[in-house]
């Protein structure tokens, strides 16, 4: 872990925190910056953040029992701080995420198939207004992808039903057609096949 404060003259102080490798738990790398800057009148202070490699396990999600089952997680943001003012941005990324839920409800069981084909998804977050009680904002494009995902389920258990169906229907025509069963097999009844027999 490495800290290095560098001051200059008329109250500048620009204060910096990087630790890489060994020094780190489960992170590659950790950058904090800040700078008090006292020149001039108001004063501004300012801070960003890098951190990269986070590993993620386990993570509960909290809604039907999902959780977070490993993802990498890198994070920049950004703050600046004036007369009691604040502004400060945060990205969160997500990669290799895979969730889970030990929830047997049919809408936790299609919604973990669905989030199955979320690789990656990302968390933004802003912060203005009097330091104390600022206001936040939090988006994510995880609720967009989540949509297209159920879309994409969607279309896969119609088209599951749909060969259901027709296998069904199949079954059900065949075992009208009495002693022309095996040559009606290679028919696609329900789907109108146009084969024709020339022997029926």
């Amino acid at each position: 872990l490495h800290l290095s404060i560098r001051r200059q003259r008329q109250m500048c102080i620009r204060d910096s925190i990087i630790a890489k490798g060994n020094a780190l738990k489960s992170i590659e790398s950790l950058a904090i910056n800040g700078t008090l800057d006292r020149r001039v009148s108001p004063g501004k202070d300012t801070f960003d953040l890098s951190l990269q490699g986070m590993a993620l396990n386990n993570y509960d999600v909290g809604a039907m029992g999902l959780k977070l089952d490993r993802s990498q997680l890198n994070v920049v943001g950004d703050a600046e701080l004036i007369s009691g003012e604040i502004n400060a941005n945060t990205v969160a990324d997500f990669s290799q995420a895979q969730f889970s839920s030990k929830d047997k409800t049919l809408v936790a069981i299609e919604t973990t198939k669905a989030l199955a084909k979320i690789d990656r998804f990302d968390i933004r977050a802003t912060a203005k207004g009097k330091l104390k009680a600022p206001g936040v904002d939090i988006k994510s494009n995880l609720d967009t992808q989540l949509s297209e995902a159920f879309n994409k389920r969607l279309k896969e258990k119609q088209q599951e039903l749909e060969v259901k169906l027709k296998e069904g229907l199949n079954e059900k025509l065949l075992s009208y057609a009495g002693d022309y069963k095996d040559q009606l097999k290679a028919m696609d009844l329900a789907g109108g096949s146009s084969v024709a027999y020339t022997h029926l």
